[in-house]
């Protein structure tokens, strides 16, 4: 015998899925590409956090 059982805010999940998926949605998460995004690069390259310089020495960065 299998149980199921689902998230408490399931529905709320699904519900937000369906406005993700409609395509005034679609069109927003592209600005948000050209306009957030842009911002993480930015603070990213100019406080010196675009590589990692410890990844896998064991030290803390």
């Amino acid at each position: 015998m299998k149980l199921v059982v689902r998230h408490v805010g399931e529905e709320y999940i699904e519900k937000i899925e369906d406005i993700r998926h409609t395509t005034g949605s679609k069109e927003l998460y592209m600005l948000r590409s050209q306009a957030i995004e842009r911002v993480f690069a930015d603070v990213k390259e100019f406080h010196s956090m675009r590589y990692a310089k410890h990844r896998g020495s064991g030290e803390p960065c």
